[in-house]
């Protein structure tokens, strides 16, 4: 089973990093992702932001083939 662990990192305002990561049946369409955090950032939610998103392959993690 092919799954998608997705994790975005944030500096919000005060200086504090937040990390979060979800698992997900398919990656979040970049373009769209990129706009959202981008607007956040012009309008001073957050300061910065990263986000990566990895296939992994849940079955070869259990020992199970795929």
């Amino acid at each position: 089973m092919i799954k998608f662990i997705f994790i975005l990192a944030v500096i919000l305002p005060n200086g504090e990093v937040k990390v979060d990561s979800s698992i997900l049946d398919q990656c979040p369409e970049k373009t769209l992702f990129t706009a959202q955090m981008e607007d956040k950032r012009i309008h001073r939610d957050i300061l910065d932001w990263q986000a990566r998103c990895y296939r992994i392959d849940v079955g070869e993690m259990l020992g199970n083939q795929s």
